[in-house]
């Protein structure tokens, strides 16, 4: 039987027992910031207890037959239409370990909406780095599998590199399409966003890129970040989610807690921005999903 989702748009994401609580901070954020636009969690590895909590919030999505526990996150990320059942879109990938800064409803309506009437198939944030193509990947990352499909198809090297940290999916056809090519490069460095970026080049006019100073603002992109609360902005630009990652010792520190969920210790984890700001609202919001979830107590 085919599962039932509220018509419009969803956000839709993955965790495993180490990223529960990121994906907590993540949603907190989505509530405050999203009101409305509901978030699902595709089961990459959760205790019994995470699952409990997300399935009672009706936000799980558990792991669907024909896919085994323990696979890599990469094989689990592209394979939306097998947790979701595949249809019932627009969906919004969403990695766990982003965050929503500003009241965005809006500016999420009218992207999907400005999608729509141009027949936009796929919407995809670009890389900080605006000349960095997937032939520049393949040389400076270990991705033999690229390398080859490169070779046999020279034009995909000047692909504009394209991120799969946020990617709006208005076709839900194009949900397996990025599954069999992902299987295609598996093993590879980043195999799932390389695929995307593929994907995104084939379908041409049908793509488009879209600011990460907006949608993805990570990396050195953190660096450009100004304003207060609810106001933050990128290099002028209002800035709606941000993404815990860099490359970049300087704006990240990891954190582990011990946590007992339904009377089960296990150890949490979260990856906190330095960037003041950045990190209270982390801290906030953590706090929030905490006392939202009676049954998860600090130990």
């Amino acid at each position: 039987m085919a599962n039932e989702f509220p018509p419009g748009p969803k956000f839709v994401t993955g965790a495993d027992q180490k990223y529960f609580f990121m994906c907590g901070i993540l949603h907190e954020s989505l509530k405050k910031y999203a009101p409305g636009i509901p978030l699902y969690v595709m089961d990459f590895g959760l205790s019994e207890g995470q699952k409990s909590i997300l399935e009672k919030s009706g936000m799980l999505l558990p792991l669907p037959s024909g896919l085994e526990a323990g696979l890599p996150p990469s094989r689990l990320k592209s394979s939306i239409d097998l947790f979701t059942g595949g249809g019932a879109g627009p969906w919004v990938w969403i990695d766990a370990d982003m965050m929503a800064v500003r009241e965005c409803r809006r500016q999420l309506e009218d992207l999907l909406g400005s999608l729509g009437d141009d027949g936009t198939r796929l919407a995809v944030s670009g890389d900080p780095d605006p000349e960095w193509t997937l032939g520049a990947f393949s040389v400076r990352f270990d991705a033999p599998k690229l390398q080859l499909r490169l070779r046999l198809d020279p034009e995909l090297r000047e692909a504009p590199y394209v991120r799969s940290s946020i990617v709006f999916f208005l076709d839900d056809a194009l949900l397996p399409e990025w599954r069999d090519l992902a299987a295609q490069f598996e093993e590879d460095v980043c195999w799932d966003q390389n695929a995307l970026c593929i994907l995104a080049h084939s379908i041409g006019a049908g793509t488009r890129v879209i600011d990460p100073r907006t949608w993805n603002v990570h990396a050195m992109m953190i660096d450009e970040l100004a304003g207060a609360a609810d106001g933050l902005t990128c290099g002028g630009i209002e800035t709606c989610f941000v993404h815990v990652s860099s490359r970049e010792p300087r704006h990240l520190a990891e954190f582990s807690f011990p946590v007992l969920v339904d009377g089960q210790s296990i150890q949490g984890y979260t990856r906190m921005f330095t960037h003041p700001r950045l990190r209270q609202m982390q801290v906030d919001f953590l706090m929030n999903f905490l006392q939202a979830h009676p049954v998860l107590k600090a130990a």
